[in-house]
């Protein structure tokens, strides 16, 4: 799975929460919150597309330290897309 934005595509590290709609990502470098992003997903022969924006993102921390990683929310466009990124 990847996020591209501003025509850079970067690996999502891990998925941390998932709602009706939207995602908790992290990755390694940081988005602008307001940003549009497209999230791909490749399995295979399989090559889907979410469109979404970010909605905010932060600094990752563990035990009062930064690890060089953020945390980014992201909206998806329509709820019918996150039922599809579930599945997969």
């Amino acid at each position: 799975m990847y996020v591209k934005a501003r025509h850079e595509l970067q690996p999502v590290l891990a998925i941390r929460d998932l709602s009706q709609r939207g995602v908790c990502l992290c990755l390694e470098h940081r988005l602008v919150a307001g940003e549009p992003v497209v999230i791909e997903l490749r399995r295979g022969d399989a090559h889907l597309e979410f469109y979404a924006y970010v909605a905010w993102c932060q600094a990752r921390v563990e035990d009062d330290e930064s690890v060089g990683q953020h945390l980014v929310g992201l909206r998806v466009y329509g709820a019918h897309s996150l039922g599809q990124l579930i599945a997969h």
